[in-house]
C-alpha cells in the first residue's frame, strides 16, 4: 500500500504515516484483538499446543472432545477459525495484487505518455524523464 500511495498518488511520507499508516495500524490492531476475544477465548479455543511453542486454537487434552471429557477445553469444532484465516489470507492476496497492478498500470500509463510526446515532438530525447524511463527499460530488459 505505501509504494502504492507513493508510486501512482505521489503522496509524501508524512502524509502516508499520517493519514494511511496509523489508521491502518489501528485497524489491523483493533481486529485482531476483537477477533480474538469473541472467537477464540469466548469459545475456549485458544489452548497449549504440543507442537507449537505458544497457544493455538487446539483443544485441551490433545484430540479430546465433549462428548469423550466433559473437562476437555476447546473441543467444539473448529471449521470459524479455517474459515476466518482463509478469509484473512485471501483478504491480503487481494490487496497485493490489486495494489500490484494498480502500480504497474500506472507506470505503463506514464511510459505510453512520454513516448507519445516524443513521438509528437513535444519533448526531446534529452528529457530526463524520457531518459530515465529508457534507463529503466534497458535495466529489466523491457
Amino acid at each position: 500500500i505505501y509504494y502504492l500511495c507513493t508510486l501512482r498518488y505521489n503522496m509524501q511520507e508524512s502524509k502516508f504515516r499520517c493519514y494511511v499508516e496509523i489508521p491502518l495500524y489501528i485497524t489491523t490492531l483493533a481486529i485482531a484483538i476483537g477477533v480474538s476475544s469473541e472467537t477464540f477465548i469466548e469459545q475456549k479455543l485458544l489452548n497449549p499446543s504440543p507442537t507449537a511453542p505458544y497457544c493455538i486454537p487446539n483443544s485441551y487434552p490433545v484430540g479430546c472432545s465433549l462428548d469423550d471429557n466433559p473437562e476437555c477445553r476447546g473441543g467444539v469444532d473448529q471449521g470459524s477459525f479455517w474459515a476466518l484465516y482463509l478469509c484473512t489470507m485471501g483478504a491480503a492476496l487481494f490487496i497485493l495484487l490489486l495494489t500490484m497492478s494498480l502500480i504497474i498500470h500506472s507506470f505503463c500509463r506514464n511510459e505510453r505518455r512520454l513516448l507519445k510526446l516524443v513521438k509528437d515532438g513535444q519533448i526531446q530525447d534529452e528529457d530526463e524523464k524520457l531518459v530515465d524511463l529508457k534507463h529503466a527499460q534497458e535495466q529489466t530488459g523491457i
